[in-house]
């Protein structure tokens, strides 16, 4: 679980951007929970703002490569959305702390694979899917006020693109191919089944080639999983906060 939820926190800033815009649209029918969302919201803050490091502070270094406060402060207010957005304790400092600094360790780790091995994210890739996310939202002042609510601007935002592009190639380079059989895609159903009632489930025909990609990117994001365990082992980390 621990490991699903790191890998989850690579792209947090897209879902969370994407998040944002669905519930927009959303806030009609959800009206009556605006008090309690707006009590979760003040105590996510409040957390966040005490366990902030000073900017130019190195919180880790990955093979002599520093991670800066700032980056650390913008994951950290990341991480703690997803935590309550996914409902797992946000209050525990402790835990927030240790999975954003898992998340940056490995965001470095990875780029440096990248680097190494020469894949690039071409401009009009990062452009094209810059667009993509920012067509989905209503105005350029939702856009541009969901982009400061999690501590980006436009070209953070980028670059985490570019990372994303890079990852997808490093994963498809690096990480072996996966295989789904047709009794996994059958398990699977019957525990959708099992949760949503025999008459409330759509019949496996509808579904099956969403339960094998589900299947398909758990299998690999366990062996990515093996993959960053392996270059960990191999550098040199030190975590100073």
């Amino acid at each position: 679980m621990k490991k699903k939820f790191l890998f989850i926190i690579v792209i947090i800033s897209l879902s969370l951007l994407l998040a944002a815009c669905s519930d927009d649209e959303d806030n009609a029918q959800n009206s009556e929970n605006d008090t309690q969302q707006t009590a979760e919201e003040s105590s996510s803050s409040d957390n966040t703002e005490l366990e902030r490091v000073a900017e130019d502070e190195v919180v880790a270094t990955v093979n002599g490569e520093e991670i800066m406060g700032s980056k650390y402060n913008t994951m950290y207010n990341q991480t703690l959305m997803m935590f309550n957005q996914s409902g797992q304790d946000g209050t525990n400092a402790d835990l927030v702390q240790e999975q954003t600094l898992s998340s940056l360790i490995e965001q470095e780790l990875l780029r440096q694979e990248t680097e190494e091995l020469g894949i690039e994210a071409p401009n009009s890739q990062v452009d094209e899917r810059f667009e993509q996310i920012k067509s989905q939202f209503k105005s350029e002042d939702q856009f541009q006020t969901q982009l400061t609510e999690l501590e980006m601007t436009e070209e953070s935002l980028r670059n985490q693109l570019a990372y994303e592009i890079k990852l997808n190639q490093y994963i498809e380079q690096e990480v072996p191919e996966v295989e789904v059989t047709d009794e996994e895609v059958k398990s699977y159903y019957d525990q959708l089944v099992s949760q949503q009632g025999e008459g409330e489930a759509p019949a496996l025909e509808e579904v099956e080639q969403q339960i094998r990609n589900q299947i398909a990117n758990q299998k690999q994001q366990s062996k990515l999983a093996s993959v960053i365990e392996i270059l960990k082992e191999e550098s040199e980390i030190e975590k100073l906060i």
